[in-house]
């Protein structure tokens, strides 16, 4: 990760930069759980797809 000097920062800055932080954060969060809900559909379409395989398979 970037290290930031924060010497060289006054109050007023270092708390800008912990908002702009804190917003990063918030929409890295949202992409990971937009991300994992999109994963847990595949995963379950995978499921379902291999399942129908199998009882037709079972059932020739």
């Amino acid at each position: 990760m970037n290290e930031v000097d924060c010497d060289a920062f006054s109050k007023e800055d270092l708390i800008q930069l912990a908002k702009h932080q804190r917003n990063e954060m918030i929409k890295l969060e949202a992409i990971n759980h937009h991300y994992m809900k999109h994963l847990e559909r595949v995963i379950e379409h995978s499921s379902v797809e291999r399942y129908r395989e199998t009882v037709k398979g079972n059932n020739k």
